[in-house]
């Protein structure tokens, strides 16, 4: 393990760079950054305001630091406190053992203009209708979406029929099982789940809609 504050005090002191990286709508976004300050009190970090780096910082209020050793590569992860141009500022980062790095499947996140839709059916043993959501995805990736659902219907492990369209009308019929929750919001929850057998040419409508959104999203981060 790194000692993380030893690593940007050095960095700083010698004038290197470190590399960062933050994500926009669910995309990684990377740069090399100098470290220009380190509180002696709070351990706040203030880092270079790279411009892309920053319209990631504040979207998703989160900067992750890399650090290579000859042994293997290690990811920390701070909490963004402001981000212009003049300055990045964090929290210390702290050691990120399991993270997005570890995705094997690219998500992106829709825009809001072209949804990605979604109807969620929750049975029971007996094949009736508990719950029935119509609502707009999160996130996707080919194996898997997130989605809004409300508070106490649903549990990990639960099973829900997906009626998924993506925004070039494509629409497609898949199991789902929950496979994490979190919250959402008073009413909400945010279900992870991850799709059951999917069909291969539903599969490849999604990668198909996943790089077109890929460059939307970079174009977003050019503007």
């Amino acid at each position: 393990m790194v000692n993380i504050e030893e690593y940007l005090k050095e960095h700083m002191e010698k004038g290197k760079p470190i590399i960062a990286m933050s994500f926009f709508e669910e995309i990684p976004v990377w740069a090399k950054v100098k470290v220009l300050e380190i509180d002696p009190t709070t351990k706040n970090v203030l880092f270079e305001g790279d411009p892309k780096l920053v319209k990631a910082c504040n979207e998703s209020k989160e900067l992750f630091i890399r650090v290579q050793t000859p042994e293997r590569q290690y990811h920390y992860k701070a909490n963004v406190l402001y981000a212009s141009e003049s300055g990045i500022e964090t929290t210390l980062p702290v050691f990120q053992p399991v993270d997005k790095f570890s995705r094997r499947f690219l998500r992106v996140k829709p825009s809001r203009k072209k949804p990605v839709r979604v109807k969620a059916i929750l049975k029971n043993e007996k094949g009736e209708i508990v719950e029935e959501v119509l609502t707009k995805a999160i996130d996707i990736s080919e194996m898997g979406i997130a989605i809004p659902f409300p508070k106490g219907k649903i549990k990990e492990g639960d099973i829900l029929e997906l009626e998924i369209t993506l925004p070039n009308g494509h629409t497609f019929k898949v199991l789902g099982k929950v496979v994490r929750k979190s919250p959402l919001n008073k009413d909400e929850e945010r279900l992870g789940i991850s799709f059951i057998n999917i069909n291969l040419k539903d599969q490849d409508e999604i990668a198909k809609y996943v790089f077109v959104r890929q460059q939307e999203i970079a174009q977003e981060i050019r503007e």
